[in-house]
């Protein structure tokens, strides 16, 4: 598994422990700071599971394209 993948707990315990420093700081503005923060951090991980399945994708089509051509090599030989 890429390193670049997020943990969702670790993501959860992240946004209350901002939250809590939030709530102390600024009390007043803290619900429009959290939900940019969540909509941040909604983006990273959107993007980073975007970036995971497009790797998975690549790394099947080799697979693919190498069992593929051992099967022709394969076949050629058999002839």
């Amino acid at each position: 598994m890429p390193a670049y993948k997020l943990d969702p707990e670790w993501v959860s315990s992240y946004l209350i422990l901002q939250e809590e420093k939030l709530d102390q700081e600024m009390p007043e503005k803290k619900e429009e700071i959290m939900n940019k923060i969540k909509e941040l951090t909604l983006s990273i991980m959107y993007k980073q599971a975007t970036r995971y399945i497009v790797y998975l994708g690549s790394d099947e089509t080799e697979d693919w394209e190498e069992t593929n051509e051992n099967s022709i090599h394969d076949k050629t030989r058999l002839l």
